[in-house]
């Protein structure tokens, strides 16, 4: 779902059940570069130091603050060390992404947080399928958010919940059906799995591991633009294989010639200022035939 949406989240409400931590939880938030933790941090003070800062993919952080152990995370992060059955039943955090904030045996404070999808991303996964391409939401949100996501876009195939384990099995369960999977992400989340498809695209905006991962890194607003990279892709593919083809035409013609051919035939020489001129032709042919990659036309959105 991050790499779908805009990366500009905001905070649709925050519940705090003990308000002494928000200074605490903050500067716990600052030492990551998650777009939910930066949000977080950005609401008030987090000027207090943090030690044995630790990250766990796909579900939070945790951290030393003036010697309190506190974690922030997703649900399943935070479910064995607190107490979730504080929050309160009348919290409405709707279809937004939920990050609990949390100390050994309760829970301080739970955040509802936006963020929208980019701008005509609909039409991107509309023209991905009039291709022929199927396309699969994996994401680690909780599951209405992303049964949200996925009906706004109208893609069948989602998984919630899931860690970069479980993106990984669920590419290998593709691709061992035979399929051939592209695989977009942003997240170190991400990265096993961008490690492992077959095709992998990387939001340049993103983690750094994700795009050293990848085997084509793009700008932020290039994932609009991804059925115009397989185009260009589809079309670069064709050319070569042209060029292959008339330049192996070429030579089966050009050799026989090359070994005299035409004195067995018509007891007349081949020229070599002829020759010369025919080997100079093939590369010129190769090479103009080529240069019609120049006239593609992307396709804006």
């Amino acid at each position: 779902t991050g790499t779908l949406s805009e990366g500009k989240v905001n905070i649709r409400e925050a519940h705090w059940l003990n308000e002494e931590f928000k200074t605490a939880i903050r500067s716990l938030a600052s030492h990551s570069q998650h777009p939910f933790s930066v949000c977080i941090a950005q609401e008030g003070d987090h000027t207090l130091e943090v030690e044995q800062f630790n990250e766990q993919v796909g579900l939070g952080i945790s951290g030393l603050v003036e010697g309190e152990r506190l974690f922030l995370g997703n649900e399943a992060f935070v479910r064995n060390i607190s107490d979730l059955s504080r929050i309160p039943s009348d919290f409405d955090a709707g279809n937004a992404s939920l990050v609990y904030a949390a100390k050994m045996g309760s829970v301080l404070a739970v955040f509802a947080l936006d963020d929208p999808l980019r701008t005509n991303i609909t039409s991107m996964i509309m023209d991905l399928k009039h291709r022929g391409i199927r396309v699969h939401l994996l994401s680690g949100d909780r599951k209405e958010k992303v049964l949200e996501v996925a009906q706004q876009l109208g893609i069948t195939d989602f998984k919630s919940a899931c860690s970069p384990q479980d993106k990984l099995n669920y590419l290998r369960n593709l691709q061992e059906q035979g399929k051939k999977v592209v695989m977009i992400g942003d997240g170190i989340n991400d990265s096993p799995s961008l490690a492992e498809a077959d095709l992998s695209l990387a939001i340049r905006s993103g983690s750094a591991t994700a795009v050293e991962s990848s085997d084509v890194s793009l700008p932020g607003s290039a994932v609009l633009e991804i059925s115009a990279i397989l185009s260009l892709a589809q079309k670069s593919s064709r050319i070569i294989k042209q060029n292959l083809f008339w330049a192996f035409l070429y030579n089966l013609l050009g050799i026989p010639l090359a070994a005299g051919l035409l004195y067995y035939v018509s007891g007349t020489m081949l020229n070599p200022m002829y020759a010369g001129a025919a080997m100079a032709l093939s590369s010129v042919s190769v090479i103009l035939n080529s240069l019609r990659i120049r006239s593609f036309k992307w396709a804006k959105n």
